[in-house]
C-alpha cells in the first residue's frame, strides 16, 4: 500500500524519466530532455519541455530540436501503465521548433531525428501544431538563416506491415515564412526515415536578393539567379534523396515568376515587368515564355535551358529582342570572342534580335538575326563612323552576312558583304558604296597617319562617290586585296606644299593595294582651268606621291604668288608679273624623307603677260616664249619654242637664260642671250633708271633709238630691301640717236661694247666705242672709237677712261671728219648737277670740203685746218660753259671768201688772188655763251691782218683788225667770215653785225693814234684786250656780255671735285697747253 501510494505521487517524474530513457535508446548521439510528463486518463502522456541537443557537435547550435508540448495519446490507465508499455495511437506536437543547423562536414543537425524513434509496436499518427523551422548555415559567408512558421504537419500511421522499418509513412502540411505566403507539401517516409520524398506547391514566394541571403549555401549555389531578381512566384516542387545514395538530393522545381525585376551587374541595364515559366532540377535550368521590358526594349525569351549547373555546361536560347539598345554596356553579357568583335566595329544603336544559341561546353553556335533600325558603327581600322543605320546582320555558326543602309550626316552609304571562319583566319568580302560623300574632318581624321597626312596636305573639301570592295579568301596569311575608286564631284584642293587653290575639281581617285591613281583631274582657279592625273605608291626609293597638273589662263595674281617657295615668292616681288599663262606642273614628294621636287613649264597667254621688276621698274609686254622651273631654277627660253620675247611701246626685247632660286630666298638671274630692239629714252626708261642717270638719260633725244644684245647677270633676294646686284657685258647699236652730254651729238651710227657691273650701291662700267658716225654741229665724224668708263661718280672719255689701265698708254676716242682726223677726252660727274669736261683735237681738216658743206655759196677754197677745244660746264645750262682753244690754217685759199673780198677792199688791194691769204691762226676763249678770240691772224704775201674781240653763238661778233704790209711770221688766227677788201695803207678795220653779213668799217691810221699802238703791244705780248669792252661786242640791247676765262669754275677747290687728268706726256694732240 505505501509503496503504491508512493509510485501514484511519483508517477508523473516516473513518466518523464521513462519517456527519456525511450528517446535517448533511439537517439543514442543524442541528449535527450524532458521538463514535465502528465497522464491524462483517456487521452494520453502530456509531455512538456522536451530538448533534443548534440552534445560534442562541430560548431555553433547544439540544439537539435526544442518541443513545449508534446501529446502521446493512448487509452491506457495507470495500472495499464505499470503493467505494460502502452499502444500509442497518435503523437500531436504543438509549438516545436526544428533548429536545423549545417555541420562542417556538409551533413545537418536535423539529419540526425531520422528515422522518426519507434514509441509503439505500431507507428502513431503524428500531428505537428504552430511549428518552426529555422535552417542556419553557418558555413556560407555570411551565415544564412531561413525561417518558416505555422508549420502544420500530419503523419499517418504509414502502411507495409508490421515492420517499421518496411513501412512507408505518408505527410502532408503546410507552413509560411519570411519569403513565402503559403507552402503546402506532402510526402512519404520509407525504409525507416532513409528513403524519402517531398512535393508541394508555394504561393507568394518572394524572390528576391534577401531570400538568395538567406538560403543555405549549397541551395543558393544552385539559384545564383536570385541574386539579382526580385519578383513574386508560384511553384510546384519535388524532392527525394536518391535510391542509389541516400545523401544525394533529386529535385524538381517548376514555377511561375510575375512582375519581376532583374539587377544584375552582368546585364547592361535592368529589366522590368519579368514573367517566366522556370523549371529547375538537378539536370538544369528550363525557362520559357519568357517576356521582360527595359525602357522601349521588350525581350521575348521562347525557350532557354542549361543542361547542368556548371560554369562550361550546355546550355540553349532562343529569345527575341524588340527595340535592343546595344551600347557599351551590353558587352559584359557577351562571349569573350564577340566582345572583341564588338570593338572592331563600336557598334551601338537599337535593333531588333532574333537569336537561337547553342553552347556545347566549349564553343558557341549561334544563328543571330539582326534587323538595325537606327545603328552607328565604325571600323577600328577606318574610324569613319556612319549612323542611322538600317538593314539586317545574320551571324550563323561562323559566317556572318550583312547588307546595310546607313548615314555619314545626309550622304547614303550602303554597305554589303560577309565574313567566313568568322573566328580564325577569316575570309572577307565587303563592299561599300556611296554616291555623294562629303571629304570633311570626319573623312580625314579616319585615315591611317600616312594616308591622312597625303590627304590633308591638299586641305581637300567638297564631295565625291565612293566604291570600296575588300576581299580575303579564307586560310592562314592570306592577303587582303582592296580596291577603292573616288569619283570627286566639285571639289575644292589646295596642296601645302604649292598652295594654290583649286575649286570645281573632277576626276577619278583609284586606290588598288598600296597604289593610289588620279586620273582626268579638273578644276578651275578664276578663269584659270586646271587638268592633271597623277600616282602615290611604293618606288625604290620609297613611297613617293607624283602629279602632274597642266593649266590654261592661269591668272598671274596673288594666289599664285603665295603658292610659290619663300625664295620664288621673293623672285616674283621683284618682277611683279601679270597676265595669263599655261602651265605644266610635275609635284614629286617622297613620303618617307619629306622631300619635295617641283618642275614647273609655264607659256604665257598670247598679249597677256608683263613684268615691272621693282628694281627696274621699266614694264615689259606681250611676254612669249617658255619658262619652266626645276629643283630650284629657273629656265628662261627653253628649246625648242626658243627664247623669252616681250615689248614696251614698240621695244622688243628678247631673251634666254636662267634664275636659280636659293632656299634663303636669295636668287640669281643669268640671261645669257638678251637682245633689246628700238630702245628709247622715253619718259618710262627715265623713270626706271637710277637717278643718278637720269639727267644724262634725258639728255638722249626720245626718238633716238639704240639696240642692246648680250649677256647680263642679276643677283638679289638678300635681307632688306637692297636692289640687286647686276653684272653685264653688253653689245649697243644705234642708228641715227641723238645725245646732249654738254656737247650736242646727233645721228649717232654704230655700236659699243659694254662691261660693267653694280654692286647695290654703285654702278661701274667699262665701254669700248665703235661708230660709224657721229653729227657735232653739222660736223659729220666717222670711225668713232675708244674707250669709255662708268665709275659710279663719273662718265669718263677716251684717256680718262684708260688711266687707271694697269699696262698700255691711255687712248683717247679718235674719229675722222672732212679728211682729217679727230682726238677727244671728257668726263661728266655724276651729282645733283652733273659738271663735263670736254677736250678735241683736230688735225688736217679739208678745208675745201669744210667750205663746201658748211658755208654758203660756192668757193674753190683749198687748205688743212689743224685745232683744239677744252671745255668745262655743267648740265645747269649754257652759261657754264668756259673753256679755251686754237686753229690754226696752213695752205689755205680765203681769198675765195665773200667775207675776206669785202675785208681787202677795205684796205684797197687790187683784186685777190693766190698770194692773198695762205695762212691763219686764232687763239679764243670759251665763256658761257661768248668766245673771246684772244689773237686773230691773217698772213700773206702780200699784206697780213692782226686782231682780236669776241663773238656769241648767236654769230654777233664785234672784232678789230690792222693791217700791215707783208708777211707777219707771227701766228694769225683764223675768223673765215671776217674778210673785206683792205687798202694798200695800214689802217684800224672794225668788224660788226651778224658773222654771215657782217658791218666792215676802216679808221684810218692818224685817228687810231695811242690806241693802235696799245692794239700792238697787247697782240705782240699775247695778252687780251685791258678794256674788251671798248669792242663793243654786244650793245646794251643784247644783254651784257661774258666777261673773262675759267672764273670761279677753274678755281682749285672746283677743280679737286674732278676726276684725276692724264699726264701730259700720255696725251695725244697737246690739248693742255
Amino acid at each position: 500500500m505505501a509503496g503504491g501510494l508512493y509510485f501514484y505521487n511519483h508517477v508523473d517524474d516516473e513518466l518523464r524519466r521513462r519517456i527519456e530513457e525511450r528517446f535517448a535508446q533511439h537517439y543514442p548521439e543524442l541528449q535527450i530532455k524532458v521538463h514535465a510528463a502528465t497522464l491524462i486518463p483517456g487521452e494520453g502522456i502530456e509531455v512538456r519541455g522536451m530538448t533534443i541537443t548534440q552534445p560534442g557537435a562541430a560548431g555553433p547550435r547544439v540544439e537539435v530540436a526544442r518541443f513545449d508540448e508534446m501529446l502521446l495519446a493512448c487509452k491506457a490507465s495507470l495500472s495499464e501503465l505499470i503493467q505494460h508499455e502502452p499502444e500509442f495511437t497518435e503523437i500531436r506536437v504543438r509549438r516545436p521548433t526544428l533548429l536545423a543547423t549545417r555541420r562542417p562536414d556538409g551533413t545537418w543537425s536535423t539529419g540526425e531525428l531520422l528515422p522518426f524513434p519507434q514509441i509503439s509496436e505500431k507507428p502513431p499518427r503524428i500531428v505537428v501544431e504552430g511549428g518552426t523551422v529555422e535552417i542556419f548555415d553557418p558555413l556560407r559567408n555570411p551565415t544564412s538563416k531561413l525561417s518558416l512558421r505555422d508549420v502544420y504537419l500530419e503523419v499517418d500511421p504509414g502502411v507495409g506491415g508490421d515492420n517499421p522499418e518496411s513501412t512507408t509513412r505518408r505527410l502532408h502540411g503546410f507552413m509560411v515564412g519570411d519569403h513565402v505566403q503559403r507552402l503546402e507539401f506532402e510526402g512519404e517516409l520509407g525504409d525507416g526515415g532513409k528513403q524519402w520524398s517531398f512535393r508541394g506547391t508555394g504561393e507568394g514566394l518572394d524572390l528576391s536578393p534577401e531570400l538568395y541571403a538567406a538560403l543555405p549555401g549549397e541551395v543558393a549555389a544552385k539559384l545564383d539567379v536570385l541574386r539579382s531578381l526580385r519578383a513574386s512566384s508560384q511553384f510546384r516542387f519535388s524532392v527525394q534523396n536518391s535510391p542509389d545514395d541516400a545523401s544525394a538530393i533529386e529535385y524538381d522545381l517548376q514555377g511561375k515568376i510575375a512582375r519581376g525585376r532583374i539587377e544584375d551587374s552582368r546585364l547592361p541595364y535592368p529589366l522590368t515587368d519579368v514573367f517566366a515559366l522556370v523549371r529547375c532540377t538537378n539536370q538544369g535550368v528550363h525557362i520559357s515564355e519568357l517576356r521582360a521590358r527595359n525602357g522601349q526594349t521588350a525581350i521575348y525569351v521562347r525557350e532557354a535551358w542549361r543542361r547542368g549547373n556548371e560554369a562550361n555546361s550546355p546550355l540553349f536560347a532562343n529569345l527575341q529582342c524588340e527595340r535592343l539598345v546595344i551600347d557599351r554596356r551590353l558587352l559584359d553579357i557577351l562571349p569573350e570572342q564577340w566582345r572583341a568583335r564588338w570593338y572592331d566595329f563600336f557598334l551601338e544603336g537599337i535593333v531588333n534580335v532574333n537569336a537561337i544559341v547553342h553552347y556545347d561546353g566549349q564553343s558557341w553556335q549561334p544563328d543571330v538575326s539582326v534587323e538595325c533600325l537606327d545603328t552607328s558603327f565604325t571600323y577600328h581600322k577606318f574610324p569613319y563612323r556612319l549612323e542611322n543605320g538600317q538593314g539586317h546582320v545574320r551571324l550563323k555558326d561562323d559566317r556572318l552576312d550583312f547588307l546595310l543602309s546607313t548615314y555619314s550626316g545626309a550622304d547614303q552609304v550602303l554597305i554589303q558583304g560577309n565574313v567566313q571562319n568568322l573566328y580564325q583566319d577569316p575570309g572577307l568580302w565587303l563592299e561599300v558604296r556611296a554616291d555623294r560623300l562629303a571629304i570633311d574632318k570626319k573623312l580625314l581624321e579616319s585615315l591611317p597617319p600616312t594616308s591622312r597626312a597625303v590627304l590633308t596636305s591638299f586641305s581637300p573639301s567638297g564631295h565625291f562617290r565612293v566604291d570600296f570592295e575588300a576581299r580575303r579568301q579564307p586560310g592562314p596569311q592570306q592577303p587582303v586585296s582592296r580596291r577603292l575608286r573616288l569619283q570627286l564631284d566639285h571639289c575644292s584642293m589646295r596642296y601645302d606644299r604649292f598652295p594654290y587653290p583649286i575649286h570645281n575639281v573632277t576626276g577619278t581617285v583609284e586606290m588598288l593595294g598600296d597604289e593610289w591613281e588620279f586620273r582626268n583631274l579638273e578644276g578651275t582657279n578664276d578663269t584659270g582651268e586646271l587638268r592633271g592625273y597623277g600616282r602615290l605608291g611604293p618606288t625604290a626609293s620609297g613611297r613617293e606621291l607624283r602629279l602632274n597638273i597642266s593649266g590654261a589662263n592661269i591668272a598671274l595674281e596673288q594666289e599664285l604668288r603665295n603658292a610659290l617657295p619663300l625664295h620664288s615668292q621673293r623672285l616674283w616681288d621683284n618682277l611683279q608679273p601679270r597676265g595669263s599663262v599655261q602651265l605644266a606642273t610635275d609635284i614629286r614628294y617622297q613620303i618617307d624623307t619629306k622631300q619635295l621636287a617641283i618642275g614647273v613649264s609655264a607659256l604665257p597667254v598670247a598679249e597677256t603677260v608683263s613684268i615691272q621688276p621693282v628694281f627696274f621698274p621699266y614694264r615689259i609686254e606681250n611676254i612669249r616664249g617658255e619658262l619652266s622651273y626645276a629643283n630650284g631654277r629657273v629656265v628662261l627660253g627653253r628649246a625648242p619654242r626658243g627664247e623669252i620675247k616681250g615689248q614696251h611701246q614698240g621695244v622688243d626685247v628678247a631673251l634666254r637664260g636662267v634664275c636659280d632660286l636659293a632656299p634663303d630666298g636669295r636668287w640669281r638671274l643669268a640671261l645669257d642671250d638678251l637682245t633689246v630692239y628700238r630702245l628709247r629714252a622715253d619718259r618710262d626708261l627715265q623713270a626706271a633708271v637710277s637717278p643718278r642717270l637720269n639727267p644724262w638719260l634725258r639728255r638722249l633725244d626720245p626718238a633716238s633709238a639704240i639696240n642692246l644684245s648680250g649677256r647680263v647677270e642679276l643677283l638679289g633676294g638678300g635681307a632688306g630691301n637692297q636692289p640687286p646686284q647686276a653684272q653685264w657685258n653688253m653689245r649697243i647699236t644705234t642708228q641715227g640717236a641723238n645725245l646732249v652730254a654738254g656737247l650736242p651729238l646727233t645721228n649717232i651710227s654704230g655700236e659699243a661694247h659694254l662691261q660693267g657691273g653694280f654692286d647695290g650701291a654703285k654702278m661701274s662700267a667699262r665701254a669700248e666705242l665703235d661708230l660709224d658716225s657721229v653729227t657735232w654741229k653739222n660736223m659729220q665724224i666717222t670711225s668713232v672709237t675708244g674707250p669709255a668708263r662708268v665709275d659710279g661718280e663719273h662718265i669718263l672719255l677716251g684717256a680718262w677712261a684708260d688711266k687707271d689701265l694697269p699696262q698700255g698708254r691711255p687712248r683717247p676716242i679718235t674719229g675722222k671728219a672732212y679728211g682729217g682726223w679727230l682726238m677727244s677726252d671728257g668726263w661728266v660727274k655724276l651729282e645733283a648737277t652733273p659738271r663735263y669736261g670736254w677736250q678735241i683735237t683736230a688735225g688736217d681738216l679739208d678745208v675745201a670740203r669744210i667750205g663746201r658743206e658748211l658755208l654758203p655759196g660756192t668757193q674753190s677754197l683749198s687748205g688743212k685746218l689743224n685745232g683744239g677745244v677744252n671745255l668745262r660746264g655743267s648740265t645747269e645750262g649754257i652759261h657754264t660753259l668756259t673753256g679755251t682753244g686754237y686753229m690754226r690754217l696752213r695752205d689755205a685759199d680765203l681769198y675765195q671768201l665773200p667775207q675776206m673780198v669785202q675785208l681787202l677792199n677795205i684796205v684797197s688791194l687790187k683784186p685777190p688772188d693766190a698770194t692773198a691769204f695762205t695762212n691763219s691762226e686764232a687763239d679764243f676763249r670759251v665763256d658761257g655763251d661768248h668766245l673771246y678770240f684772244d689773237r686773230i691772224n691773217f698772213t700773206g704775201d702780200a699784206i697780213s691782218l692782226k686782231g682780236q674781240g669776241e663773238m656769241n653763238l648767236n654769230t654777233d661778233v664785234a672784232l678789230t683788225f690792222y693791217a700791215l704790209v707783208g708777211r707777219d711770221e707771227l701766228e694769225i688766227p683764223l675768223i673765215p667770215e671776217l674778210f673785206r677788201a683792205a687798202s694798200r695803207q695800214l689802217m684800224l678795220i672794225h668788224v660788226d653785225g651778224k658773222l654771215t653779213e657782217p658791218s666792215i668799217r676802216r679808221d684810218p691810221f692818224p685817228v687810231v693814234g695811242k690806241a693802235l699802238e696799245q692794239l700792238q703791244a697787247d697782240l705782240q705780248n699775247g695778252a687780251p684786250p685791258k678794256n674788251p669792252q671798248r669792242l663793243g661786242l654786244l650793245s646794251p640791247r643784247n644783254g651784257s656780255a661774258r666777261r673773262g676765262g675759267w672764273g670761279d669754275r677753274a678755281n682749285p677747290q672746283s677743280i679737286a671735285r674732278e676726276p684725276a687728268r692724264p699726264a701730259q706726256s700720255e696725251r695725244k694732240g697737246g690739248l693742255l697747253r
